[in-house]
């Protein structure tokens, strides 16, 4: 799949994304880490973001949040925020019962931390 053109996998996440909804499965880890290194993040983010907006599946948003969106840059998933925001201010039931809002506030503190200026 790494050589596979970014015009050719784009059609394809939807499902490349399902696959790293049980992370003990044997594809995951290859999923995960084709997603976070030979898809531009361009292409990813409206996919996660539709992922968190759903609400139907804590388990894969659990994995997006901690396997793709903790890995990426803060410029890159800006269209992510939102979202992010949410779940910290406003979890859906089963997002507090899974606890991502735990998750989903490390994430924005890293952000935040690291687009601070640095003491010298």
């Amino acid at each position: 799949m790494k050589t596979v053109p970014p015009s050719e996998v784009k059609p394809l996440l939807p499902e490349l994304i399902e696959w790293i909804a049980d992370i003990n499965w044997p594809i995951a880890s290859a999923a995960v880490a084709f997603l976070a290194h030979h898809v531009p993040p361009s292409d990813l983010v409206p996919r996660i973001n539709e992922v968190l907006a759903k609400n139907d599946d804590v388990e894969l948003s659990n994995n997006c949040l901690c396997f793709l969106v903790a890995s990426m840059k803060k410029e890159d998933a800006v269209f992510l925020r939102p979202d992010l925001e949410r779940m910290v201010n406003s979890p859906t039931k089963e997002e507090a019962e899974y606890e991502l809002q735990d998750q989903t506030m490390e994430i924005l503190n890293d952000w935040d931390d690291n687009s601070a200026p640095k003491e010298p």
